[in-house]
């Protein structure tokens, strides 16, 4: 049977439901000034609910042409064989999405015509919204193609030559906040940076900059290369990982910027691990004090929380879970035997042979011992399936929908004015989305849980985004709006192919506490 697609009911449905979704017009002068009129066809994409700029939208085309939306919102059209021509762009996005049509395509129909523009309105089907990629080339490369946008635009240009950065750390330090990060790419040969590059920022408010527009990161840089450079590059083969960044203050009350670091082997095997120092004159950090591979610090990639407790400065590492902790001093810091721990095991208690201290009335004891193993989900299972722990007494208490035990990746804790709880935002390993990119939010009365409820405020359709941070220095003064970032990556996703220009690279969210949905009970 051929069906005529210009008389019937299904043609008159679809369009009815495109034109729905879809808004379209000349808007040149109103998002770009009247100086601005684009080179090209400019397909831009926007939140229903806010208007503001979505990025990372998928839009192609029906013989497969992909265009991704940049850090504006923005697609460039200049395909030859699409001009004049009434073209169909299908359109997809992580945590958004478009109307369907009647056969339940998303995405919409318009004339690609240069210098003209559309504005298509997505529906934001999850609770946080996606500000804009902080990292790599390209954040504004559309935009620039279209001519909207010039290559020195500090939001456009490549800084540091930076193409893809992983997993992010950030504190405050003398007066600014002090970046690094992971394995480093760039365009210039397959290889980039894997001895932790840095960067600073003066810190943001009025009279410097708004987080949620853009990072102004100044790279730490290599004189003879312009890239990124090496600021912790330890001795030994292998990269270079740094986690547990902090400050901390010496004999003499200075402040110092320190951090654990791991000397990795393939396949990612530890064989050494220490203490770095910042030094001020060379811009890079020294080794303090070495280990050999067992962990006996901070848990590996933990992010601090700086907490004065009557008159002792501490930190709290957060992996995600609190349960790590040592005087802000820097002799505690480099010293394993300082460091504490939160758990309910006895001090003769073994990694084999666990031993859980109980009170008089049987109910099992947790606090702060120096010594032992970290106590995390994996250690909480132990004790489960040994019958040393009953569930009610565990602090880690994430369930999924199905009432089965949720898979906790990494994230971190932080102290919320607006909410006067602590909130956790934290991945899940192994959603039936994603295998690590699925985002969640929790809160809690007390730092140390029990943590028992969370909701997804973050989805990825079998992508990854993970080893997510969450910087209270980025949140609205009162705290009602929280910025979190983390890495965009197809690794351990099962796919091939990532996001140009966007795969392994950080990208920024922002969640509004004040969301009915982050207090609703759970379906």
């Amino acid at each position: 049977m051929i069906l005529d697609f210009n008389h019937s009911w299904i043609w008159r449905f679809s369009n009815l439901a495109i034109l729905s979704s879809v808004m379209v017009f000349a808007f040149n002068a109103h998002c770009f000034g009247e100086d601005r009129k684009p080179a090209s066809f400019v397909l831009k994409f926007v939140d229903e609910a806010t208007g503001e700029p979505v990025p990372l939208v998928d839009a192609r085309t029906v013989h497969g042409v992909v265009h991704y939306s940049d850090n504006a919102g923005v697609t460039a059209w200049t395909e030859p064989e699409l001009v004049g021509q009434d073209v169909h762009f299908q359109v997809r996005s992580h945590g958004y999405e478009m109307k369907p049509d009647g056969f339940g395509i998303r995405g919409g129909r318009v004339r690609v015509v240069p210098g003209e523009s559309a504005v298509w309105k997505l529906n934001r089907t999850q609770i946080a919204r996606r500000l804009y990629r902080i990292t790599g080339a390209g954040r504004l490369a559309e935009s620039q193609a279209a001519g909207l946008v010039g290559a020195d635009d500090p939001r456009a240009v490549t800084r540091a030559k930076v193409t893809g950065q992983d997993s992010v750390q950030m504190v405050p330090y003398r007066g600014e906040l002090h970046w690094l990060w992971g394995d480093t790419s760039r365009l210039s040969y397959p290889l980039g940076n894997f001895h932790v590059p840095s960067a600073r920022t003066p810190m943001p408010g009025q009279e410097s900059w708004n987080p949620s527009h853009d990072i102004p990161l100044n790279y730490f840089e290599d004189p003879k290369t312009g890239f990124a450079a090496e600021t912790c590059r330890m001795a030994g083969d292998g990269p270079t990982w740094a986690g547990a960044l902090a400050t901390v203050h010496d004999e003499k009350g200075a402040e110092k910027l320190v951090c654990w670091y791991a000397k990795i082997k393939p396949p990612m095997e530890t064989y050494r691990r220490g203490v770095a120092v910042w030094n001020d004159e060379s811009n890079r950090f020294e080794s303090a004090q070495e280990f050999g591979p067992e962990p006996v610090g901070p848990p590996d990639g933990s992010h601090d929380l700086k907490l004065k407790e009557v008159d002792t400065d501490w930190l709290y590492f957060a992996d995600p879970f609190p349960f790590a902790r040592v005087r802000a001093r820097f002799t505690d810091y480099v010293d394993p035997a300082a460091y504490e721990r939160w758990t309910c095991e006895t001090a003769d208690s073994t990694l084999t042979e666990p031993v859980v201290e109980r009170d008089s009335q049987g109910k099992a004891v947790f606090r702060w011992r120096r010594g032992g193993s970290d106590f995390d989900q994996k250690r909480q299972q132990l004790l489960l399936s040994k019958g040393l722990l009953k569930p009610e007494e565990c602090p880690i208490r994430f369930r999924t929908s199905d009432g089965k035990e949720m898979q906790v990746s990494r994230g971190t804790v932080a102290w919320n004015a607006f909410r006067r709880k602590w909130i956790m935002i934290f991945g899940q390993t192994i959603a039936k989305e994603s295998v690590l990119g699925e985002i969640w939010f929790a809160e809690s009365e007390n730092l140390t849980g029990p943590w028992d409820r969370a909701v997804k405020i973050v989805t990825h359709d079998k992508y990854s985004f993970y080893n997510v941070a969450h910087h209270p220095e980025l949140d609205s003064p009162d705290g009602r709006k929280i910025r979190f970032e983390g890495t965009y990556t197809t690794l351990f996703s099962g796919l091939e192919q990532g996001t140009p220009r966007n795969d392994y690279n950080q990208i920024l969210y922002e969640l509004d506490l004040a969301d009915p949905r982050l207090s609703a009970e759970p379906k």
